[in-house]
């Protein structure tokens, strides 16, 4: 089968990205065809699919927080297809421009320059079926095109859906005429049914999932070795993780007001958070920090998954206190190297965090995230139970979670 995926960001920083080029991937590995569309500020190589990229003009960098990928780094393009930097529901790591912030004219030309490429690649490949990211512009260029095709709704577009009623009457269309929409939890499927006039029957829950190869328990790394790369000295402390976009929707600045309860408990606790994101809220937390005197928390900005999953390894348990959370790939992708994790009990968390597994506290309550914190370190238990945990994880890996995708794209073709 030859799938077309449109998605609206670089195939790095966001949790979409992430889904986009492991979807387009584990695709390709089950013998499709596939290629790919996304925006970015240069050409993209190194995959196993084509990528072809809407450019848009660079107008933002912060080495400070986000660590731009080898594609990205020197050689800004001096060509692009749009005159302004591509725009992102809130925040992203390469770009603060937003769909809110864009003039009329600026939508025309983003929908023009999009469905112009995606015309020329449809006549040239010919795909068999769409897929989109997003339920947003790259779906209503899928439904100008004839071509069958499913939407993934993230969640994070609704910010700018709620937001900006401009693009309405284009959303409206795109899920008027999908063959199937797939929400990544039990919550957003509710969202959707709350915001489009849309039969149940027609969206599909699938989870997102994460790369076995990648997120696995890795019995030789070693906590002092991976900790020297970021200049921090171990000496048998603890380790709570965190890896999130630096957003306060994320609440990371729960976790810090949970880290000064915690560190009363444990004079052995350290705590480390990979990120980037709202530069901002990122000098928010900051002041958080010095405030709270937290001389033991390390902000270590984005990482590639590598780096991520090493990091999840010498965890002792991994937190992510959302206030808004569509699903929760960065707490999967920890259970899967056999870390319990902390969450709270927004969006998709419900769908994949039990008691087996670890925690969930309510919304907004960093009181409970860090007894929930002490709970687990104090009883051991990640050394008790990580095989059962990355076990459990196993079920959300893309070898399971590709099978449910292509059973829909056959559906449909």
């Amino acid at each position: 089968m030859k799938v077309l995926i449109l998605s609206h960001f670089p195939l790095e920083g966001s949790g979409s990205s992430v889904y986009t080029r492991d979807l387009a991937s584990f695709l390709v590995k089950n013998g499709h065809e596939v290629r790919v569309v996304c925006t970015g500020h240069d050409n993209v190589t190194g995959f196993n699919f084509p990528v072809s990229v809407i450019k848009f003009k660079k107008e933002f960098r912060d080495e400070a927080i986000a660590d731009l990928s080898s594609n990205e780094k020197e050689n800004d393009s001096v060509e692009y297809d749009l005159g302004f930097d591509f725009p992102a529901f809130t925040v992203h790591a390469y770009s603060k421009n937003t769909f809110s912030s864009l003039v009329d004219y600026e939508i025309d030309d983003y929908i023009d320059v999009y469905k112009s490429k995606v015309d020329q690649i449809i006549k040239d490949f010919s795909p068999d079926i769409i897929h989109t990211q997003h339920i947003w512009l790259a779906s209503y260029v899928a439904s100008t095109t004839g071509i069958p095709y499913v939407i993934t709704s993230h969640g994070a577009e609704f910010a700018s859906f709620d937001q900006d009623s401009r693009y309405h009457p284009y959303l409206k269309e795109a899920v008027s005429s999908a063959s199937k929409i797939i929400a990544i939890s039990s919550d957003l499927k509710k969202k959707i049914l709350s915001k489009f006039n849309v039969h149940e029957a027609k969206i599909e829950i699938v989870p997102k999932a994460f790369d076995s190869e990648v997120f696995y328990i890795n019995k030789n790394i070693s906590k002092k070795e991976v900790l020297k790369k970021y200049n921090i000295d171990y000496n048998n402390e603890k380790i709570v993780f965190c890896a999130n976009k630096l957003t306060k929707s994320k609440g990371i600045d729960l976790l810090l007001s949970a880290s000064a309860l915690y560190n009363k408990k444990f004079d052995d606790v350290i705590t480390l958070i990979a990120g980037s994101g709202d530069i901002y809220y990122y000098d928010e937390l900051i002041r958080l920090k010095e405030e709270l005197s937290l001389n033991n928390l390390y902000f270590l900005s984005y990482r590639d998954h590598s780096k991520i999953a090493e990091l999840n390894n010498i965890a002792d348990v991994f937190v992510s206190p959302a206030r808004i959370e569509p699903f929760g790939l960065s707490a999967l992708e920890a259970l899967a190297c056999g870390t319990p994790v902390i969450t709270s009990s927004e969006g998709g968390f419900p769908d994949f965090v039990n008691k087996e597994v670890g925690l969930m506290c309510s919304v907004e309550n960093y009181s409970s995230v860090s007894s929930s914190v002490i709970k687990i370190v104090n009883s051991s238990f990640k050394e008790r139970n990580k095989e059962h945990i990355s076990h459990y994880a196993s079920s959300f890996s893309w070898n399971k979670i590709v099978s449910k995708i292509i059973e829909i794209y056959n559906l449909i073709v």
